[in-house]
């Protein structure tokens, strides 16, 4: 049998690829192309050597929960051992599924090579098109499964100045707002909810004018926003800690930036805010 090396490289990268990029998507993880493609990568050449190197069974299995961890630790670094956990099986999960949905196209078009579009086998256009289709099935798959299982919202105790307020926030699979200058997630308050802990004069209401010592003091910056409308900066303050009600109502501290939302009025429905789930799904 003939293996074409740079064949078998393609196919297998553009199959890791979307297995990690749904894996980020569901998970509601920062996803970085670059990181994807050095993951997918390693995955494509594993697969390339496994053909080439003959390994017992055990050795390539081994090998194989190797390279996998790798790859997740590349694609999205480790965060806390749930949550690379949920990484790794949710990676061989969609795996599966894509490896599964693949070998019963082959059967279909083995079955049915008779016809125009499959008399030449499965040719490039029709694989392409094959994983466009199964890649936004499986996204929107993912969505639904979101929808269903996570939380809607948490409690979060956020503090300035040894003074502290409890939030209830709603978590937003969508906020994916990340810091440009110290890539933490974002918490989206309203002003008007952070009268009761900075004051109705607060540093939340006055960034037109904040001093130097302000900028300071609440680590001043601005998050680039894109909506509908338009792109837009959104500014934003550091908090002294910030932690969130978990099982138990255990109190688990996290590192977010908070930024604040100038123009919604009284809140977001019953909650002062929106968390993203990617700080809440451990817990």
């Amino acid at each position: 049998m003939v293996i074409y090396a740079d064949i078998l490289f393609a196919v297998n990268f553009i199959m890791d690829y979307i297995a990690l990029y749904v894996c980020g998507k569901v998970l509601n993880f920062n996803i970085k192309a670059a990181r994807l493609s050095a993951s997918s990568a390693i995955g494509a050449l594993y697969a390339v050597l496994d053909a080439v190197i003959s390994m017992r069974t055990f050795t390539s299995i081994a090998c194989l929960a190797a390279v996998s961890l790798i790859m997740c630790s590349i694609a999205y670094g480790y965060k806390s051992i749930a949550a690379f956990i949920k990484t790794v099986i949710l990676f061989y999960a969609v795996n599966m599924l894509l490896g599964g949905i693949m070998t019963v196209i082959y059967n279909i078009a083995y079955k049915y090579r008779d016809a125009d579009i499959f008399k030449n086998g499965i040719t490039p256009q029709i694989y392409f098109a094959f994983v466009g289709i199964i890649f936004v099935f499986i996204v929107i798959l993912g969505k639904i499964f979101t929808t269903f299982v996570y939380k809607k919202s948490v409690k979060a105790n956020i503090e300035f100045d040894n003074c502290s307020k409890k939030f209830d926030l709603l978590c937003d699979t969508g906020n994916l707002l990340r810091d440009p200058y110290s890539d933490l997630p974002v918490i989206v308050l309203c002003a008007d909810s952070l009268d009761g802990l900075l004051g109705k004069t607060g540093i939340h209401r006055r960034f037109d004018t904040a001093s130097s010592d302000d900028a300071v003091k609440y680590k001043i910056r601005y998050i680039p926003v894109k909506t509908s409308a338009g792109s837009t900066l959104m500014p934003a303050i550091m908090a002294d800690k910030i932690s969130i009600s978990g099982k138990n109502n255990r109190e688990n501290e996290v590192k977010a930036v908070i930024a604040v939302d100038r123009f919604t009025k009284g809140s977001y429905g019953t909650s002062d805010g929106l968390i993203p789930y990617s700080l809440v799904s451990n817990f």
